[in-house]
């Protein structure tokens, strides 16, 4: 943080769960009131770690990776990031290009 600062740079960590809905609304409408109106984000990092760790195939059935398991990962590390991405658009907060 102290070497982007030392830039003249602001970076602001948020430390929410990113699925959850209610806080990415919190949480851009904080970016939205940190930003004046005619300026952007430049970097929008979705870095998150969380789904599903079995195995694809096992020869046990009963351990091998499930519908559920692959949508709960999919929902959670991909899907959200087209949500995050949407909800700072409708703010107003990426450029074009």
């Amino acid at each position: 943080i102290n070497q982007i600062k030392s830039l003249g740079r602001e970076a602001i960590f948020y430390n929410v769960n990113a699925a959850d809905e209610e806080k990415r609304k919190e949480v851009v409408a904080d970016i939205r009131e940190r930003i004046p109106k005619d300026a952007y984000l430049k970097v929008m990092m979705h870095s998150l770690a969380f789904g599903s760790l079995k195995a694809f195939i096992d020869q046990e059935p009963s351990k091998a990776i499930t519908r559920a398991n692959i949508n709960m990962t999919m929902e959670v590390m991909a899907h959200t990031l087209v949500y995050w991405s949407q909800e700072l658009y409708w703010k107003d907060l990426l450029g074009h290009g």
